[in-house]
């Protein structure tokens, strides 16, 4: 299954992605970009983050 991009960042914040794969990103990086694409700023708290992606894709 391919992951779109928000989801993506959101699974390298959670620590999900292996270091080892592509798809891979630092926190850093991976909040940096959930900033950009949604205007938001929820920090490193996964669960708002999930939320406001589940609330996008309504």
């Amino acid at each position: 299954m391919r992951l779109k991009p928000e989801e993506l960042f959101i699974e390298n914040l959670a620590g999900n992605i292996s270091k080892e794969t592509m798809q891979y990103m630092a926190k850093e990086r991976a909040l940096e970009m959930l900033k950009k694409a949604s205007g938001e700023d929820f920090g490193y708290d996964i669960e708002k983050w999930k939320s406001w992606l589940n609330q996008k894709s309504l």
